[in-house]
């Protein structure tokens, strides 16, 4: 029985198959899940994937792959995020996914514990100053594709 299943009985067994891609009831969602931003599939993913000498150019090439999967992730279990209404003409609508970001990305290494504290904030400030050199967003995209 895994710690999931001790902590939260049935739950922790929806929970644990959704993240093992087995069936979970229709409508039921894992707590958190839809704000999720690094399931652990993806994590799995990024640390095959992560060797300290990437370059930013490799690195930024990797977000998309994340993006992706994590769409993928999210149809197969059925999760969304929840429904809005805007205050101010009554609209009804989900809020916009998230893109993977540089910084997301560093933060699920330390998170993983493939970098330590100390490591990911170097790899951070290394990408500020990379970003800052070439006008780059968060995503590793020039600043004038993000606001265009």
């Amino acid at each position: 029985m895994s710690t999931a299943q001790q902590r939260h009985g049935a739950d922790g067994q929806k929970l644990a198959a959704a993240h093992a891609g087995g069936p979970i009831e229709e409508g039921k969602v894992p707590a958190g899940d839809a704000q999720r931003a690094w399931f652990p599939e993806m994590i799995e993913r990024l640390r095959e994937l992560w060797r300290p000498d990437l370059t930013w150019d490799e690195v930024i090439a990797l977000l998309p792959r994340f993006e992706e999967q994590r769409l993928r992730i999210k149809e197969e279990h059925n999760i969304r995020t929840a429904v809005f209404t805007c205050k101010t003409c009554g609209a009804h609508g989900q809020p916009q996914v998230m893109p993977v970001s540089v910084r997301s990305l560093l933060f699920a290494l330390e998170k993983s514990g493939v970098v330590s504290s100390k490591e990911r904030k170097r790899l951070e400030s290394a990408w500020r100053k990379h970003q800052t050199e070439k006008g780059l967003n968060g995503c590793g995209q020039a600043k004038e594709q993000r606001d265009g």
